[in-house]
């Protein structure tokens, strides 16, 4: 139920980039996160959206490293406005929470980024 809204919001600027992009990034976020916390997660119950919400902070916010442009910064900076403390959920916190189900959806969401990016290539003169 927490994840609704930022999954919503979030997944609504994913998917400004394109159909494909975004179903090719959330399958890949959705892969690597659940990946991550099969071989690296707690014996526990690992159960909702919260990977995936990661996975989207995390490549909007890293995406304004590769493609360096206005509109990219401004989504960034909306989404760390808006949403920039749940930052705070890959730590271990609370017992009935996943915090690698967060940790490892901001790290496939970082490399999303670097995967899916449409990097600019400028000459230095």
């Amino acid at each position: 139920m927490m994840n609704t809204t930022p999954l919503l919001a979030m997944g609504f600027f994913v998917a400004l980039r394109g159909v494909r992009p975004f179903i090719v990034s959330s399958l890949f976020i959705l892969l690597v996160a659940g990946l991550g916390v099969w071989l690296f997660g707690r014996d526990a119950f690992h159960v909702g959206a919260s990977g995936l919400v990661f996975g989207y902070f995390g490549l909007l916010v890293t995406l304004v490293w590769f493609e360096r442009n206005l509109l990219t910064f401004s989504i960034a900076c909306l989404m760390i406005f808006f949403y920039g403390g749940i930052i705070y959920g890959v730590l271990p916190g609370d017992e009935f929470v996943s915090f690698e189900g967060h940790l490892f959806g901001l790290i496939a969401g970082v490399m999303a980024a670097n995967l899916f990016a449409k990097k600019t290539i400028r000459k230095r003169s």
